[in-house]
């Protein structure tokens, strides 16, 4: 599981926070100041490497785990495209 944090950053509302990486170098998610995170995406995130082996593992045995893998792996390269699009 990776290590992650979140504060409330003001008395307005928003918060501050991150997911660190899977080798615990660097960030994989940062929430800046007065932005706002839902906690059930937050506790997805953090377990995101737990979750993701599951779906390998039960792809074969499970239409679900299958199709969870595929739109996962399909939206990760549609995203990853629009990044190389932008830079």
């Amino acid at each position: 599981m990776r290590y992650w944090y979140l504060r409330k950053a003001t008395s307005k509302g928003g918060c501050r926070g991150g997911i660190n990486t899977k080798d615990g170098e660097d960030w994989s998610l940062e929430i800046g100041q007065d932005q706002h995170a839902d906690p059930d995406v937050l506790a997805l995130a953090v377990l995101h490497d737990e979750i993701v082996e599951f779906l390998e593992l039960h792809r074969d045995r499970s239409v679900l785990a299958h199709a969870l893998l595929s739109s996962y792996l399909k939206l990760k390269e549609e995203i990853s495209e629009s990044l190389r699009k932008e830079g």
